[in-house]
């Protein structure tokens, strides 16, 4: 390889490991729904009851409600109202052919979403809506890792699934034993 297309492909690579100030919000606001606020609740309820027996009930209330509710309520907005965002900086698609499909998921994430937040309040609600968010974000996180990430966002999208699948795997398994 020339120096030329060395420099091209360096600057490529780049360019695309770069993050625009949106994909920033999205890092960061991930981040925050699916693992920081979850376990800071967490901390915060384990602290002030200081019940290490209930761990595995907190830990499904308050991923149910900020992994699942308050993200995929926001995400399924998002994709409802600008679907674009989902298919340039997630799935690097440019064309808006796909903006439908794109809205018919939001209003999955939008319903589950919902679920999610009805179920910090409604306990019956806990182990039906972590099942149906589990086999969502699982499946979801398979087909991102069999499809291979083609931007940051992605990557952020399928780790993020995963860990939130992996979750709630356990708290079901908890649960239901």
């Amino acid at each position: 390889m020339s120096t030329n297309e060395e420099n091209r492909t360096s600057a490529t690579v780049l360019s695309n490991a770069s993050m625009s100030s949106g994909n920033h919000f999205y890092l960061i606001s991930t981040l925050l729904l699916t693992i920081i606020l979850p376990v800071a609740w967490i901390i915060g309820d384990l602290l002030s009851v200081r019940n290490l027996a209930a761990s595995w009930s907190l830990v499904g209330r308050w991923f149910l409600f900020w992994g699942v509710g308050i993200r995929l309520f926001t995400a399924g907005l998002s994709q409802i109202a600008r679907p674009s965002f989902t298919l340039r900086s997630i799935f690097q698609i440019k064309s808006l052919e796909s903006a439908p499909i794109v809205r018919e998921l939001g209003f999955s994430n939008l319903g589950i979403g919902i679920a999610g937040i009805i179920s910090v309040l409604l306990v019956p609600w806990r182990v039906p809506a972590a099942f149906i968010a589990c086999v969502f974000l699982g499946a979801a996180a398979l087909q991102h890792a069999l499809k291979k990430p083609a931007s940051g966002n992605e990557w952020v999208a399928l780790v993020t699934d995963a860990i939130i699948f992996f979750v709630l795997a356990g708290f079901l398994t908890f649960s239901l034993v």
